[in-house]
């Protein structure tokens, strides 16, 4: 098992979009949904703090995104979401 130390100033994500009429926010989504699905979400647990790190594959196994949050912002997005609601 590898180990890492994750400073809380990152906070960055990288995702190929669909075609041009994809929104980031839907590219976003749709990947952390992908991620999800097909177990590609991994944990990391600091002192105060916990990072998700999320990964999407296409059907050749070529990565198409590489999300890494913290849980809090992942709180925080899941109450903008449900705003729009």
């Amino acid at each position: 098992m590898e180990t890492a130390k994750i400073s809380n100033k990152y906070r960055t994500f990288i995702c190929v979009k669909k075609d041009k009429g994809e929104s980031d926010y839907e590219c976003f989504v749709r990947h952390v949904r992908n991620s999800i699905a097909h177990g590609y979400v991994y944990i990391n647990k600091q002192k105060n703090r916990v990072y998700i790190l999320l990964e999407d594959y296409n059907s050749n196994k070529n990565k198409q995104a590489i999300i890494l949050v913290s849980k809090t912002d992942l709180i925080k997005l899941k109450k903008e979401i449900e705003k729009e609601i």
